[in-house]
């Protein structure tokens, strides 16, 4: 009879074995980093830690504090290393210490090491590709319960592991895996180990997608690092003979970032060697430069790094030394652009100049003249050795300035930003420069950079600032959290119009799904009120619109339609933003409600939203600002004045699509890096608002969730373009 162990720390598993049978108290941390290793039979007796119980069995392997013995008559049995008496502990562990030649957990006291085995290239679930990273194991997983997990994918998927002896069938079998993953509901070991094994498996394919984004579902699903991984399956790829080299190029660099991000010399520079050499492998010449560049790069910050060593040393024991302060304050902000933790650190150094500029950064509740003065000192650092980084910095503050002055104050920073070098005139400053593609669609180009995404308010005080607010229209707050945007990229100055949602039909003889299912819901005049019909569409929402209307009634999976043929004929990829992605432009630098403050009755100059004119025709919603903008139903797009950053109507006019699904798992003060939300739900979710809501529910935290299928008069969508 087999093994059973009842799942979860702490809980009763049974052991049958010489018909002997007794229960043991599963409570054991991980010992190992969740690796396959096989290992040759080792016969010996096995005695638990209390002397009582012992078992003749070979020695099979060991895994995430697991040893798995197989008794003479074939049965399996797996046993937690710590309830193995210590000199059957230390058998195991001298396992790590035996010559190379002997055993595969050679050199490698941990037991992470991992096993090269001969079929490499046709790797089984149940063993992994010589050089996967180690993983360890997510917060609610047990290491018995994906040993399991692991035996069961093996068996289930026995036929298909057999025949995966090429790339294009181990590619295949990835893609398998990843959507059995993330069709697993309820079994978080099973989703561990599909998902891992998808990923090594695409590796080992040259399916470089696949790959990372099973890497993808493991950091979204479990909330954990799995970079190593990323690293891991690129270096795998990379040795390939079928892979798209460009594209492995490509998805290397932001990996690059992350790493960096982190002081990960070692990753970073085995990723910008994958670059390289994919870049050469490709013969493109753009790319390689841009390897080379990130090369030298690193090989700069490294050498950085090891200058400022002796100050991080000192500060361990000194924290408030100023030249310590000093060195690592100039390092974070001038080479990482870690403004959030070198900043306090400049203000506690010997630098009089940077002190005083640091001072004026920490300073809460600055006016709109204080940020201009603040990115004036910026800016007079800005012809010295950190030029590029101080002018940034400069812009930075001149964009969060923009919405708090007027005048000629407001006047001379358009100006300064529209002149700048920096990122402040990449990302468009004032006047939202960029470029424009083969559909007349006005692309504005956003920097990476760190924001504070959601908000710290409660329903009591947006009920105080908003008295008309029904709570049951707040689908939840999202706490405060931090994320970092690590890419720039390109995101429409307007929301897709009616005469580009044309083009695309044209072209495509294209059918809508409001024109498949006849269910969608307009604007009924003869009723006075929004009702279904199939005589809707996106060229008839039940009010006029013109060519540069922001096309409605369309679904999420039109708006995905839409992108992906864009992407075919501008040879780019275009696609929906990330929520993270819609809220850090729809803010750009500001904190408060709305892009231009917290007084919603502003609105009636950026944004279309419910207002005397929508509040004479829908009486019954409640809530309108009493300014009149002319427009009871939607508007053309670009009539409201833009954000600083030149992106128009983010705060009205029509809800938008976003790629994510819900993502509710977000904790207040938790750092997140470019989160896309999780791959696979029931709800997508669509931000901003339309021109018949209330302003509340155009602040630039709110967001509301959707289904694939809904098509409204109120929800379009705009596109992101993703950087070269």
């Amino acid at each position: 009879m087999g093994v059973v162990f009842v799942p979860s720390g702490g809980q009763k598993g049974s052991i049958m074995c010489n018909s002997r049978i007794f229960a043991i108290w599963l409570s054991f941390g991980l010992a190992f980093g969740g690796v396959w290793i096989a290992v040759p039979a080792l016969a010996r007796e096995w005695t638990d830690n209390t002397g009582k119980y012992k078992i003749e069995a070979d020695f099979v392997s060991a895994e995430n504090g697991v040893v798995t013995l197989k008794k003479s008559d074939g049965q399996t049995i797996h046993l937690p290393l710590e309830k193995l008496s210590e000199a059957d502990r230390q058998f195991v562990r001298a396992q790590a210490a035996a010559p190379a030649g002997d055993n595969p957990f050679a050199g490698d006291s941990s037991l992470r090491s991992t096993h090269k085995s001969s079929g490499a290239k046709g790797s089984a679930v149940g063993s992994r590709p010589a050089g996967a990273a180690s993983l360890p194991l997510p917060k609610g997983v047990d290491a018995v319960a994906v040993r399991q997990a692991e035996e069961g994918i093996n068996d289930l998927f026995k036929s298909e592991l057999a025949e995966a002896k090429t790339s294009s069938k181990r590619a295949d079998l990835a893609k398998q895996l990843l959507q059995t993953g993330k069709d697993t509901k309820d079994d978080l070991a099973s989703q561990f180990v599909l998902f891992r094994k998808a990923a090594e498996l695409a590796a080992t394919g040259g399916d470089v997608e696949t790959a990372l984004a099973a890497v993808e579902e493991l950091e979204t699903v479990f909330r954990m690092d799995a970079q190593p991984l990323a690293v891991e399956v690129l270096e795998i790829s990379s040795r390939q003979a079928k892979v798209d080299h460009r594209a492995l190029a490509k998805r290397a660099e932001p990996l690059i970032d992350k790493s960096l991000a982190a002081d990960d010399f070692d990753a970073a520079a085995k990723l910008a060697t994958i670059m390289v050499n994919s870049a050469r492998s490709a013969k493109d010449l753009s790319q390689l430069k841009a390897a080379t560049a990130r090369v030298a790069e690193i090989g700069a910050l490294r050498e950085e790094q090891k200058k400022i060593a002796p100050a991080r040393e000192k500060l361990e024991t000194t924290p408030s030394d100023p030249e310590a302060n000093r060195i690592v304050g100039r390092y974070l902000c001038f080479e990482k652009r870690d403004w959030e933790h070198g900043i306090p650190m400049l203000s506690l150094g010997d630098d009089e100049s940077l002190k005083k500029i640091a001072g004026q950064e920490l300073k809460d509740n600055k006016t709109g003249n204080e940020m201009t003065a603040l990115g004036d000192c910026w800016d007079a650092l800005s012809h010295g050795r950190h030029g590029a980084a101080a002018t940034e910095r400069a812009d930075y503050w001149y964009r969060q300035a923009l919405p708090l002055v007027s005048g000629v104050a407001k006047l001379k920073l358009e100006k300064r930003l529209a002149a700048s070098t920096g990122t402040g005139a990449e990302a468009g400053g004032a006047t939202g420069s960029g470029t424009t593609n083969s559909i007349a669609m006005k692309l504005v180009r956003i920097p990476a950079g760190e924001f504070d995404m959601g908000e710290d308010e409660t329903l009591n005080s947006l009920e105080t600032a908003f008295p008309h607010l029904v709570r049951e229209k707040i689908s939840g707050l999202m706490p405060l959290h931090h994320v970092r945007i690590t890419k720039p990229y390109y995101i429409g100055a307007y929301t897709v119009t009616v005469k580009q949602f044309r083009a695309f039909i044209n072209d495509q003889h294209y059918r809508t799904d409001a024109e498949r299912d006849g269910d969608a819901d307009g604007w009924d005049a003869r009723r006075g009120e929004f009702a279904q019909n199939r005589l809707f569409n996106w060229q008839n929402p039940g009010y006029a619109q013109t060519d540069e209307f922001p096309v409605v009634e369309v679904s999420w999976d039109d708006a995905v339609a839409f992108c992906d043929w864009l992407s075919k004929k501008e040879k780019k990829t275009y696609r929906l933003p990330t929520s993270a992605e819609w809220e850090y432009a729809c803010r750009a630098g500001t904190k408060t409600r709305f892009y231009f403050g917290d007084d919603p009755e502003k609105m009636v100059e950026y944004g279309n939203v419910l207002d005397a004119a929508g509040a004479a025709m829908l009486p019954t919603l409640g809530g309108a600002i009493k300014g009149n903008d002319g427009y009871a139903f939607a508007a053309p797009v670009g009539r409201f004045k833009p954000n600083p950053w030149g992106l128009y109507d983010m705060h009205g006019n029509v809800a938008q699509f976003c790629r994510d699904f819900s993502d509710e798992r977000f904790r207040a003060g938790e750092i997140v890096v470019d989160p896309k939300g999780p791959e696979t739900g029931f709800y997508h979710v669509a931000r901003g608002a339309g021109w018949q809501h209330s302003a509340v529910y155009s602040r630039s935290a709110s967001m509301t969730v959707v289904v694939p299928k809904i098509k409204l008069a109120t929800i379009g969508f705009r596109v992101v373009c993703e950087a070269e």
